[in-house]
């Protein structure tokens, strides 16, 4: 029996070289009483871990071996994140989806006889469901014209998609590679159609931004427009990832693609000036040094309050340092009092892409500013400006092609001037 930092005592077992923990709710007082009510409670949970896994040992199928073939699917998706401890982002949500899979089958469904029609079930059942309240207090928005409360949405394909059919498919991939009796999966028939989504940020949005925006946070996002970088990476960048000698920027690796034994590539970013110039706006110019010591982006709080979620108390007019959250919540008040839909915040990372291509013809370059995993990511930003390059390389063979013939193109319509080209 260990305690913690917090002063309560932390339950430690282990079964089968298999370590577990968790928490108790028994304060650490020195008392012999607290002391063995833990003690207590962690033989309990200790036969109860061993219970759970006699019973799904009685529910496996090995074969002659020892090699798991079958398993229930709760301990498949348990095995699963094990596997992938660490690896994710949004691993909440992706909890959240498998929470529902298993509501959907039960945890005591042996994964062997998933097949192509549950999956489609699942997916019927997923697209009735609406979406889920976001406000604080669990009721339904109220429509401001009618008073009334406004409708629930049922969720989109593309959610559906995502929830159920892709987590489905990287999961069954995953368990098949570690030898488990998985079906085949007729994929095609499983996806729903999505309806076509397009969000763009423009030069008209360009300019309503510089104009309305709230100034402190201008510069983290003209940073993230003239670089390209996700918000994760943009919003947490720090003073020690500027090499002011090299005039890169070095930013933290988001997905794990290495090979096998080597470390992820990193994402290097060329600084121009105006990038230089937007990050040497956060150093204060009484004193020149940064605003935040160790990050580069703040802000200027607006308000004197108390959060008593993180413990910070933020004073009127001071700055500190800018989160993810924080400019989340910005740019959707921005996009609210604008009247904007669509726009996303990441679409300034594709106007990135997209201008860099424009004034690039090598995709090489595209890929690695914008750091793509392969060529094939970085010509989604080049399918516009390709088809202008091919316009006008025409027109240049067009245009040589009558220098050699030593005749012009035709520039009426044949059906109503029937005039032929003369050598």
């Amino acid at each position: 029996m260990a305690h913690n930092h917090n002063g309560f005592y932390r339950a430690e077992w282990e079964i089968d070289g298999k370590r577990y923990t968790r928490m108790t709710d028994i304060p650490v007082t020195g008392s012999k009483r607290n002391k063995d009510k833990a003690s207590a409670l962690q033989k309990q949970w200790r036969d109860e871990t061993t219970t759970e896994l006699k019973a799904a040992e009685a529910n496996r199928v090995r074969n002659p071996k020892g090699k798991i073939l079958d398993q229930t699917l709760d301990e498949a998706v348990a095995e699963y994140f094990d596997d992938h401890d660490g690896q994710w982002s949004g691993t909440k949500d992706i909890e959240a989806d498998f929470r529902r899979i298993i509501g959907y089958l039960g945890p005591h469904f042996m994964i062997s006889d998933i097949d192509t029609e549950l999956i489609i079930e699942m997916m019927n059942k997923r697209k009735r469901e609406h979406v889920k309240l976001r406000t604080k207090d669990g009721k339904p928005k109220i429509d401001k014209k009618t008073g009334q409360p406004k409708p629930q949405k049922l969720v989109s394909a593309r959610t559906v998609n995502i929830t159920v059919g892709e987590r489905m498919k990287w999961f069954l991939s995953h368990m098949a590679a570690k030898g488990r009796q998985i079906q085949p999966i007729r994929w095609e028939a499983v996806w729903l159609k999505e309806a076509p989504r397009h969000t763009e940020f423009t030069y008209e949005h360009e300019r309503k931004m510089l104009a309305t925006y709230r100034k402190d946070h201008l510069p983290a996002l003209c940073f993230a427009l003239a670089g390209g970088p996700r918000r994760e990476q943009f919003v947490d960048l720090r003073w020690d990832q500027i090499d002011w000698n090299k005039g890169t920027i070095t930013f933290k690796t988001l997905k794990k693609k290495a090979k096998k034994g080597q470390e992820p590539k990193p994402y290097v970013l060329a600084m121009t000036k105006s990038i230089e110039n937007l990050i040497l706006s956060q150093i204060d110019p009484g004193t020149g040094k940064p605003y935040h010591s160790e990050y580069v982006w703040t802000y200027l709080a607006e308000r004197t309050f108390h959060n008593n979620k993180t413990g910070q108390h933020y004073v009127k007019g001071q700055r500190y340092r800018l989160t993810y959250e924080g400019i989340g919540t910005g740019w959707a008040r921005w996009k609210k009092a604008q009247d904007l839909t669509n726009v996303r915040m990441h679409d300034m990372r594709h106007a990135a892409g997209e201008r860099l291509a424009e004034a690039c013809a090598d995709p090489l370059i595209v890929r690695d500013s914008m750091n793509h995993g392969s060529l094939a990511m970085s010509e989604r930003y080049m399918g516009g400006v390709r088809t202008e390059r091919i316009r006008q390389a025409m027109l240049a063979r067009e245009a040589l092609d009558a220098q050699r013939m030593q005749v012009e193109a035709p520039t009426q319509n044949p059906t109503s001037n029937p005039t032929r080209l003369t050598a």
